[in-house]
């Protein structure tokens, strides 16, 4: 799957609630209107920043996602939002995105653990439990290729991580999203974003412990050899997910 990714702070003047009520009731449905119909995404993924108190800006308000089956899809898309007729998304934007510190990518998605559903755990019988979802933007180490970046942490790192996290980190879904350049020129700003959901609080607490313990060393270690950890942004984050863009029917 390809996905278009889009980093955003709120316009200036703006709540983080307004920017949050703008792109899910304004911007969103403005889009289902005039994106054509053979041209949708696949999945419209939103994830709001979580604030925890007035002192703490994330470093993002929001992370969207257009996911795409292949890149010609991706391709057709672009084409048509560069377009004359794109241009009413593209000046909508401006009603709640900052242009001066948005940041698009274009990324390959690996899915590391499918998506799980846990039940119990102190919740009523057949209730499913909240999500709670990290979201990490990583660059390379200097002197790494984006090559070995996205090999190693494909091919080692995240099959390392689901061997040694413990039972009680309950992953709900892990993706990796390698970031591609529109041209063989381009650097992209980010070359990874991992999407890391975990089943609720507790997960995510036992998660924390477990990172910053002994035997979450090697996890930390393995990161030094291919992140550049200084660049990295992590941002916790609320998803909503559109399947076929809100209002369609299934094709």
């Amino acid at each position: 799957m390809i996905k278009v990714i889009t980093m955003m702070k709120r316009r200036e003047g703006l709540t983080p609630e307004e920017f949050n009520r703008y792109w899910n009731e304004k911007h969103i449905p403005l889009a289902q209107r005039v994106i054509p119909d053979h041209l949708a995404p696949e999945k419209y993924i939103l994830n709001h920043a979580v604030r925890f108190g007035d002192a703490f800006d994330p470093s993002f308000d929001g992370i969207g996602a257009l996911c795409f089956s292949d890149r010609q899809r991706f391709q057709e898309w672009k084409e048509w939002f560069l377009s004359d007729e794109g241009r009413i998304l593209r000046e909508d934007e401006l009603h709640f995105v900052d242009p001066g510190t948005k940041i698009s990518l274009v990324g390959e998605e690996r899915v590391i653990v499918e998506e799980k559903e846990f039940r119990g755990r102190g919740r009523a019988s057949g209730e499913a439990g909240e999500a709670v979802k990290l979201m990490a933007m990583l660059k390379r180490r200097d002197g790494m290729s984006l090559e070995e970046f996205g090999r190693h942490w494909h091919e080692d790192h995240g099959p390392m991580a689901v061997r040694v996290i413990p039972d009680a980190v309950r992953i709900r879904r892990y993706v990796q999203n390698h970031m591609v350049g529109i041209s063989e020129e381009e650097e992209p700003f980010f070359d990874g974003i991992v999407e890391f959901c975990l089943e609720g609080m507790d997960s995510l607490e036992a998660w924390m412990a477990f990172y910053t313990s002994d035997a979450g060393k090697v996890i930390r270690d393995d990161e030094l050899r291919f992140i550049d950890m200084k660049r990295m942004m992590v941002v916790m984050v609320e998803e909503s997910v559109f399947a076929e863009m809100p209002g369609r029917s299934p094709s």
